[in-house]
């Protein structure tokens, strides 16, 4: 993916009682939750992306159809956790 179409995923997503940071290093996008290291992703279709090298992991950005996220859902074992975007 371009950088231009990553960039629309960047921004911060409210989780109960933190904000996960989604950011952009040259053209690899990656997630950063508080109290944990930074998590690369890679793409894997459909505005998913898994973490790299964890696996079970990964988020599912929700678009609309004015093609702006408005949230993220974070999967991993033991469910799977909606964060809305930060406005």
């Amino acid at each position: 993916m371009s950088k231009d179409e990553l960039e629309k995923y960047t921004g911060e997503y409210e989780l109960p009682g933190t904000t996960a940071k989604v950011y952009l290093k040259g053209t690899t996008l990656f997630v950063l939750v508080p109290s944990q290291p930074e998590y690369e992703t890679i793409a894997i279709g459909d505005h998913s992306f898994k973490l790299k090298n964890l696996d079970g992991y990964s988020l599912k950005f929700e678009v609309s159809e004015k093609n702006e996220v408005t949230a993220v859902s974070f999967t991993q074992p033991n469910g799977t956790f909606k964060a809305p975007r930060k406005k």
